[in-house]
């Protein structure tokens, strides 16, 4: 027998978990519910380190949720809100 049939064949390489998108996601989804000026940055910036991966989809779910926590979040328009006031 020859070499080429004693060896068997190699896996096929596994496509790498999308880490960085599904942190996008998490973040952005917490955000709408919970602490969103904590969250919402890291959703946000979770998101452009998944695009930079070629992780679109994650990406854009993440975007969009963390996009929606901060413009929804009582505690940020209060701190927009207090600053503006300030600056009377």
């Amino acid at each position: 027998m020859s070499d080429s049939q004693l060896t068997p064949p190699a896996a096929p390489a596994a496509a790498p978990t999308p880490v960085a998108g599904i942190f996008a996601v998490l973040f952005g989804v917490i955000s709408l519910v919970f602490l969103a000026p904590i969250f919402a940055p890291l959703g946000l910036l979770f998101s452009f380190f998944a695009f930079r991966r070629q992780q679109t989809v994650w990406a854009v779910i993440g975007l969009v949720s963390s996009i929606i926590g901060l413009l929804t979040s009582p505690m940020m328009w209060l701190i927009l809100g207090g600053s503006a006031l300030a600056t009377l």
